[in-house]
């Protein structure tokens, strides 16, 4: 027997090892899920909970209806803004704002509903070893959904609003972005109405959501240049830079978010590559996961041996200590053994004096298993910075 087919060989056993230990993602129960708070009144969440992209996939019902939401920190923004919510549904049933509301035509929310938690792939798919270009190319199809954007008119109106109430102006609550929508168009429309309402809103006593005063004070196009120069000052190729704030999925408070996890790592080799996974993202959910790892990996740095690369291969987000060990930091749910994760753990390019993964939160028996036997040192169930 030749060595090209001992070779192939090989590879047909590890290939039918990992289809044959692949598992699929569980559906769990609420009280499972770390990081879940008491819910407010009002607020149901269906059970169980399934687990997609080792993110769990929560559906959300209020007084106005169900929304979808993928991972525990979007759920708890949503949370935090359902208070939001109900002060503007308040606004909303003053009799003269009714009655100048409903003279209002329709207007197309900017963010589509539809499109939160009910895409083909998660973040998950940045560890796949290959790409499914049909998946990719049906998803490419709902990006025109979230290009649209307030006009010039709009914005300004917008942000005075959105800091009367102290809430983000760029939230992706679909109810309450809607109801965002529909206010500012009846505003712009009716002066006084906009003046009556400004002067009588005012921000809670104690925010529920922590917002970014810029939101406020400058418009999407102003933040969008800053933050272009700030990432340039931080090693990252103007075009690059460009292409990130092109990235339909990522608002002016994700990008801002993004920066302030990066600044805190400063000038890392391999930034480019980084940045362009946030190019490349196609969801919210995907953007936020790559934050948080920024945040975690900041926070890793205070350590003996501190990040000191970008590890971006084949479009998984690792990262390389100074001492060469490989990072990998995952803020999720639950980490399944699945096929496509799986094909990951078992890259033979992951080469380091170590490979450590961090999980947020459970990780499967078979996980465990097969991480350890691909020589993966793990960490689980640890607390997000």
């Amino acid at each position: 027997m030749n060595r090209t087919t001992k070779a192939l060989i090989a590879a047909v056993m590890i290939v039918c090892s990992t289809l044959a230990s692949a598992q699929d993602e569980p559906a769990l129960a609420l009280a499972d899920i770390a990081g879940i708070d008491a819910l407010p009144d009002g607020i149901r969440i269906a059970e169980p909970v399934q687990v997609r992209d080792f993110l769990a996939q929560f559906e959300v019902s209020n007084g106005t209806g169900k929304y979808l939401v993928e991972g525990v920190e979007t759920l708890n923004l949503r949370i935090a803004e359902e208070a939001a919510l109900t002060r503007l549904l308040d606004l909303e049933s003053t009799p003269e704002l009714a009655e100048r509301l409903a003279k209002i035509k329709h207007i197309e929310p900017i963010h589509d509903s539809r499109t939160e938690g009910m895409r083909g792939r998660g973040p998950a798919r940045f560890f796949r070893s290959r790409e499914d270009q049909l998946v990719k190319n049906l998803i490419a199809l709902q990006r025109p959904m979230l290009e649209k954007a307030l006009s010039e008119r709009y914005n300004p109106t917008l942000r005075a609003l959105s800091e009367r109430l102290h809430i983000d102006p760029y939230s992706t609550h679909p109810q309450l972005r809607a109801r965002l929508d529909r206010l500012v168009a009846a505003m712009v429309e009716d002066e006084a109405l906009a003046e009556a309402l400004l002067a009588a809103v005012k921000a809670p006593e104690a925010p529920e959501i922590a917002v970014d005063e810029r939101l406020w004070r400058s418009s999407p196009a102003v933040l969008r240049s800053e933050g272009i120069e700030a990432m340039m000052k931080m090693g990252v190729a103007y075009r690059a830079s460009e292409r990130f704030f092109g990235n339909p999925y990522i608002s002016p408070t994700l990008a801002l978010q993004w920066l302030q996890a990066q600044a805190e790592l400063g000038p890392t080799p391999g930034a480019d590559a980084m940045v362009m996974l946030g190019v490349a993202a196609e969801s919210e959910a995907e953007i936020r996961m790559l934050i948080t790892q920024l945040r975690w990996a900041g926070a890793f740095a205070d350590r003996n041996d501190p990040i000191a690369a970008f590890n971006v291969q084949r479009q998984a987000p690792t990262f390389r200590t100074r001492g060469n060990r490989v990072v990998v930091l995952l803020p999720v749910e639950h980490l399944s053994w699945t096929k496509p994760f799986a094909e990951f753990a078992e890259r033979p390019d992951m080469l380091g004096s170590a490979k450590l993964i961090w999980v947020s939160g459970e990780v499967s028996e078979a996980a465990q298993e097969g991480l350890k036997a691909n020589g993966w040192s793990l960490r689980k169930n640890l607390e997000l910075p």
